[in-house]
């Protein structure tokens, strides 16, 4: 009698054991595509923050730096969506907003800041 508990409570204890080391793959990817969030954003307000004046010039800077991660991202499998209203010149009154989103099968995700 006494081994038959001992061995309900090793298969016990063996499975509450087991469930720590079931690892999540489709969550770990989630979270590394997460990880592309501040990068995306570091990157739109460097280019905001590059403007020295001319309006034209930070429009098409805009325009490539979208074309560049839209793309960048495309290769790696994420679907990225950058939007935004151009305001000029950009100031903290006058801001430019930027929505984006990123899509995958797993994720779906939309961030909305405005620069500066």
């Amino acid at each position: 009698m006494a081994t038959v508990i001992m061995i309900l409570t090793l298969m016990a204890l063996i499975r509450y054991f087991y469930d720590f080391s079931d690892i999540n793959l489709p969550k770990i990817k989630e979270m590394s595509e997460l990880n592309y969030i501040p990068f995306i954003k570091e990157t739109l307000n460097d280019t905001v923050f590059s403007f020295n004046g001319n309006c034209n010039k930070l429009q098409d800077d805009l325009t490539y730096t979208k074309d560049f991660l839209e793309n960048k991202m495309i290769g790696r499998g994420i679907n990225l969506s950058i939007n935004y209203v151009f305001n000029c010149p950009p100031t903290t009154v006058n801001p430019i907003y930027f929505v984006f989103t990123i899509k995958t099968i797993d994720t779906y995700t939309e961030t909305l800041f405005s620069s500066p």
